[in-house]
């Protein structure tokens, strides 16, 4: 068995392995293709969580990580319609002491919701040992896109008229995702990053909703569908101002941020590859000829 590029005639398939083995042509035989999708990241860390959840009673309650301008509304939006309402923690629960209707939830909960950054989910009651412990998931989304969204939206435009004001000024949050989703983001570096990340159940990607929909539902045991309704339309002023000095000097400002997203967005389509067998996820195969010798 041999894997060989998608496009080659079958006939300069078999001169090449035929040239490889020593042996002619005339000697092997196609008895069948099979196709597979190439793996884009294999790290072993990365994939640990890359297979379903063994849901028990005592299962640590997932908690959604919800980072501005990253898609996270619409993520929200599209799981609330898979869980019963009392599978659900509310955000005062995650961030403040426990009443007495969510501790009753606390036996069914399924999922956690909340604009908390990663520490503000770690020192929540939850987190103690008296209860069933939690698990932060995120998304994630590349730089220049959610600065972008953040500008548009939540930065003073009198002050700063031009994104690269905005970017080159003191105000300018430089790891704003990290901030969310690391525990101690202050002193972060690449491979601690990339380490903690890994360390998560689940990391989605902004980017591409379907596929971090399907692979939540896959992890989780969950049906979810991305409902036309939850769709965010493009602004068109997002990309007002934003040309190619105020893009390249956002890059810079944020390498940290814009190497690790790059990680995990590569680690996502990893853990999609391994996600493949079960969903229809379309990637570029790669072809495999089983050959036969023939024995005169």
């Amino acid at each position: 068995v041999t894997a060989v590029p998608p496009k080659l005639p079958k006939s300069m398939i078999l001169a090449v392995v035929a040239l490889a083995v020593g042996l002619p042509p005339s000697a092997f035989a196609v008895v069948g293709w099979t196709s597979s999708k190439p793996h884009t990241l294999n790290p072993s860390m990365c994939l640990e969580a890359a297979h379903p959840r063994k849901v028990t009673a005592n299962s640590p309650i997932p908690v959604f990580v919800h980072v501005q301008k990253t898609g996270g509304t619409t993520f929200s939006m599209a799981l609330l319609v898979s869980y019963a309402a009392n599978e659900i923690l509310s955000t005062s629960c995650l961030s403040q002491s426990i009443n007495i209707t969510e501790a009753r939830n606390l036996k069914t909960a399924k999922i956690g919701f909340g604009h908390l950054t990663r520490r503000e989910v770690a020192n929540s009651e939850l987190s103690s040992d008296s209860h069933r412990g939690i698990s932060p998931i995120t998304m994630i989304r590349d730089v220049v896109g959610h600065r972008k969204s953040l500008y548009l939206e939540k930065v003073d435009h009198a002050k700063y008229r031009r994104p690269i004001d905005w970017v080159r000024s003191s105000t300018y949050p430089s790891n704003f995702q990290l901030e969310h989703t690391l525990l101690n983001a202050a002193n972060a570096t690449l491979e601690g990053a990339k380490r903690e990340l890994c360390s998560l159940e689940y990391v989605g990607v902004s980017e591409q909703m379907e596929d971090s929909l399907c692979l939540f539902g896959y992890k989780f045991k969950r049906r979810t569908e991305l409902f036309t309704s939850y769709r965010v339309k493009p602004d068109k002023r997002r990309d007002e101002g934003w040309d190619a000095q105020a893009i390249n000097v956002t890059r810079k400002e944020s390498t940290l941020e814009n190497r690790v997203m790059t990680f995990a967005k590569e680690m996502f389509q990893a853990r999609v590859e391994v996600y493949s067998t079960s969903l229809p996820i379309p990637s570029r195969p790669i072809y495999y000829i089983r050959l036969q010798i023939r024995v005169d």
